[in-house]
């Protein structure tokens, strides 16, 4: 389902009609407004997250342990003359999609979630190799200058002398593979000397004993063929006990840079990677140093495209700005010049609470992982600027790594032409209501959720939309489970939601507490059945015919389809 925003949505509580958004159904293929060499201004740009699908069959331990990646690779034989091909992995690497779209999942075997297959990065027998523990495909590029059309240059995230019962330690570092069959399968050339980043103390146990993980690793690369460089963005883990990460980057030159139609002196490959260090592109990838890259917030990337000539990073990182949760960043560079200055969305993506990846039955949801991949026009090929699917590993609260499963969600991405009021949301997420049907053992359930939902509800409606992050003019809703009647509840206090019986599941977003303008917000109401002591909630102030209203929680943010 694609989502547009309503007439005066960026008006909400503000006369600033001028800020209203390019409409999600225009497909912009020229430089898009409030977009000048490059810049991006992260005010001017708004988000619409649709609602979750399961994109892997069943849950599995064995896969979706890094980002997913998609890369357009060339091919003649088929009708559309190339083919999307998308990775992820968990210590061994798999292709995952294959087709025109990047929602072409490829089947595969219930161990691995039911897609994918191996294109042979498999984590190395040989003890004293850096990939002994895994080797996960985290970036692929194809159509380099100099390259055959078969060409996929490949970046894998390797780990050595992995202790991960030990408060998760291992060492990290990106290696190099190819394919020269169409990014079907990979081999790693050079091996096992085939790194391409490598940390300034070298593969090292020093800090085995307080379990912590180091090296550089869980990266990003991208090709900006204005520039004509490739970019590794990459994780810094080196750094003292319980300081947060940070992240670096280095380039490699394409034959482009090197006026050569020869990719031997660059192209990615090991021995052509400068790190960015006290603003320099002097140290070497292999043990360099390297600067951190302010207001980022993660690896994974969406590099400059026709439309579109800035960089969007994805991640969980900025902790401390408002609503925590999967958040954006743009580069604020001009166009060709390296992606150094970042700005990041006041408000997530989604809204999430901090969790620990050291599971218990008591263990709320858990988001990782989490990639943006633009959509393609079948037609052309060409990656849209406006439509997205954004890929993340989920657990359910309570669930362990063994039980992990793929999400996607479709994302809209507007720019404006001047920044967003301040009290103007920049992001919302879809809030979908559900229902599971009665039974002679239990009354018909409805859930209002933000969440994936298990096979037994079906979708009734989209109620709207929540914000992600808080404001003063702003409510929280929370996901509650009252377990008796298993009545799925929208609880508007932390309290009703912590009561004896009571599970609270989620915070789902916020909503206004005061209406917008005509026809940007809805009253939603919170419903009660006095027999079956089933809640609801709904936008009909007649609920739907099942109970009576207890009372108005506030005004949802409306989308349409």
């Amino acid at each position: 389902m694609r989502f547009q925003l309503p007439p005066l949505w960026c008006a909400i509580l503000a006369a600033a009609a001028a800020a209203v958004a390019v409409p999600l159904s225009e497909e912009t293929h020229g430089r898009s407004d409030g977009v000048h060499d490059g810049a991006a201004c992260a005010r001017c740009i708004h988000t619409v997250v649709g609602a979750p699908q399961q994109a892997s069959r069943v849950a599995t331990g064995m896969n979706f342990d890094t980002p997913v990646n998609v890369v357009n690779v060339s091919d003649n034989t088929l009708p559309l003359g190339w083919v999307l091909r998308g990775y992820t992995g968990n210590s061994n690497s798999f292709r995952i999609i294959d087709g025109p779209n990047v929602t072409s999942m490829l089947p595969g075997p219930d161990e691995i979630g039911g897609v994918g297959l191996p294109v042979g990065l498999n984590r190395s027998a040989t003890a004293t190799d850096l990939d002994h523990c895994g080797a996960w495909l985290n970036a692929a590029v194809s159509q380099l200058p100099g390259d055959p059309p078969n060409m996929v240059r490949g970046f894998y995230h390797e780990e050595w002398e992995c202790d991960y019962a030990h408060n998760a330690f291992t060492n990290k570092s990106i290696a190099y593979a190819e394919s020269t069959d169409g990014g079907k399968t990979f081999v790693k050339v050079g091996h096992p000397h085939n790194q391409v980043i490598l940390p300034p103390l070298g593969n090292t146990t020093a800090t085995a004993a307080a379990g912590q993980q180091i090296g550089e690793g869980d990266h990003g690369v991208v090709h900006d063929p204005v520039s004509g460089y490739l970019y590794l963005f990459f994780t810094e883990w080196d750094q003292p006990p319980h300081h947060p990460v940070r992240i670096g980057v280095a380039r490699s030159p394409t034959a482009r840079v090197q006026g050569d139609a020869k990719p031997s002196a660059g192209n990615g490959l090991p021995g052509t990677w400068t790190k960015f260090y006290n603003g320099q592109w002097t140290e070497p990838g292999e043990g360099g140093m390297s600067s951190a890259l302010a207001n980022i917030t993660g690896t994974h990337m969406v590099g400059p495209r026709p439309g579109m000539p800035f960089y969007i990073s994805i991640g969980q990182q900025l902790g401390h700005l408002p609503g925590h949760g999967i958040r954006l960043a743009f580069s604020t560079t001009p166009a060709g010049a390296p992606p150094l200055a970042w700005e990041p969305m006041q408000e997530p993506l989604i809204s999430m609470e901090p969790t620990s990846w050291f599971r218990q039955p008591n263990s709320t949801e858990l988001f990782g992982y989490s990639a943006l991949i633009p959509q393609v026009d079948a037609a052309s090929g060409r990656w849209s600027t406006t439509k997205y699917w954004l890929f993340y590993t989920y657990l359910r609260p309570g669930t362990l790594f063994s039980q992990r499963l793929l999400v996607r969600r479709p994302v809209t991405l507007t720019v404006a032409d001047s920044p967003l009021p301040t009290n103007a949301p920049t992001a919302l997420v879809t809030l979908q209501q559900t229902v599971c049907p009665g039974t002679n053992t239990r009354s018909t359930d409805w859930w209002a959720t933000t969440t994936l939902v298990t096979s037994n509800y079906t979708t009734q409606a989209t109620l709207g939309a929540l914000m992600t992050a808080p404001g003063s003019d702003r409510r929280p809703l929370l996901d509650c489970l009252i377990k008796g009647t298993q009545d799925h509840m929208v609880g508007v206090t932390e309290t009703e939601c912590h009561e004896p019986g009571v599970q609270r599941l989620r915070l789902l977003g916020y909503l206004f507490t005061k209406p917008g303008p005509k026809g940007t917000t809805a009253p939603l109401y919170r419903c009660y059945n006095n027999a079956t002591r089933m809640h609801h909630a709904t936008l009909n102030a007649t609920c739907d015919g099942d109970g009576h209203v207890e009372f108005c929680m506030g005004h949802l943010p409306q989308v349409r389809s």
